[in-house]
């Protein structure tokens, strides 16, 4: 039992320290100093906060044989980098269509017999891969 509240802590920590990480990065773009021209904005990069914590969280249980420390910031990196590269609603259509090509029987086939499926989802694994290059990250163990 100490052992399961150690655990839960160390991920309440870390999502914690993910969450703060993420605002800081959102909002350290914002404060500009005085007579500074605002940077012209930016069609990606508009990720919420929610999005990337849930990206970085899954990444550090993916790469769990990993320090955690290590992979929060390999993984805060891969986010930063996957939305630099496409914008937030784009890649929630990317990530539906890969992570719904699993599911099995009639509900799954709406998705795998669509045209468009296989380009979709190798544009979401490239997305990945070139992310996780950028950022230093191990092929995930299987």
């Amino acid at each position: 039992m100490p052992e399961q509240r150690a655990a839960m802590k160390t991920a309440i920590d870390t999502a914690k320290l993910a969450v703060f990480m993420a605002t800081t990065l959102l909002l350290g773009g914002l404060i500009l100093p005085a007579g500074a021209a605002a940077p012209p904005k930016r069609v990606s990069n508009d990720f919420p906060t929610q999005a990337r914590v849930e990206f970085v969280l899954g990444c550090i249980k993916d790469h769990a044989d990993f320090a955690q420390q290590e992979m929060l910031y390999k993984c805060t990196c891969a986010i930063d980098e996957i939305a630099a590269r496409v914008n937030y609603d784009d890649w929630t259509v990317l990530a539906t269509f890969a992570n719904a090509t699993s599911i099995a029987g009639e509900r799954g086939t709406a998705i795998r017999d669509r045209k468009d499926t296989r380009s979709r989802v190798t544009q979401y694994r490239e997305l990945v891969a070139q992310a996780n290059k950028a950022c230093f990250i191990a092929p995930k163990k299987s």
